[in-house]
């Protein structure tokens, strides 16, 4: 609880496999207020490579089990059967590791959590499974903060690097996709030269609303043409 309001975050722990610009531009269109937060602690690049060095032995490890291992050893012969999931991972670490000393993209520590307010539990708790939806439907894992919650918050807030860390490190060019860039800008609430309402209110092509106000500061000079 904040105040006097029950407060719902959700978190993304897990990522899909491929990511696009506007990937998230759905949450937009909710027809709520939240709270989207996004954090990114960079890594320089020797500690970058030295976790996707560590990702790609890992995933790389993986490919064959004991069982294979063992027979491999016995007969003195390669096993044909691998994981092919664990193998497409480290072929994936691989790349990063490439485009990384390429210069091509750094790496970091990716956190992103979405807040949702509102004066009773139960719609606050059915605004938190419609955020989660959305996400979710783009292929993400998503986590609903309980024990968490106050770091999860405190992670939201600009400064605090030292909560909530997720370990999974993503690249800077998925960050640009995850990051909400996308969003309808509301414009002023009122015109606070003439202390009224907004010229005009419109609609768009989410669920927020567009506020026409045409002064800045004392100039309000409009043309219609």
């Amino acid at each position: 609880t904040l105040g006097d309001q029950p407060l719902r975050v959700v978190s993304v722990r897990g990522f899909p496999t491929s990511t696009w610009p506007g990937l998230l531009d759905d949450l937009n269109r909710l027809g709520f207020a939240y709270r989207w937060s996004t954090r990114f602690l960079c890594l320089d690049k020797a500690e970058a490579e030295k976790e996707l060095g560590r990702l790609r032995r890992q995933w790389f490890a993986k490919r064959k089990n004991v069982v294979a291992l063992l027979r491999e050893t016995i007969f003195q012969q390669e096993s044909p059967l691998v994981d092919t999931d664990a193998s497409n991972k480290a072929a994936d670490a691989d790349a990063a590791m490439q485009e990384l000393g390429g210069d091509q993209v750094a790496f970091g520590h990716f956190t992103a959590t979405v807040t949702v307010l509102d004066a009773d539990p139960a719609p606050a708790d059915e605004k938190l499974r419609m955020v989660e939806r959305v996400i979710q439907g783009r292929g993400f894992v998503t986590i609903p903060e309980t024990l968490n919650a106050v770091d999860a918050w405190l992670s939201s807030i600009p400064g605090n690097a030292y909560a909530n860390v997720r370990q999974p490190i993503v690249s800077t060019l998925n960050l640009a996709h995850m990051m909400p860039l996308s969003a309808v800008w509301a414009g002023p609430e009122k015109n606070d030269h003439l202390d009224g309402p907004p010229l005009i209110v419109t609609r768009t092509d989410g669920a927020t609303p567009f506020r026409l106000v045409t002064h800045i500061g004392d100039v309000g000079h409009t043309l219609v043409a």
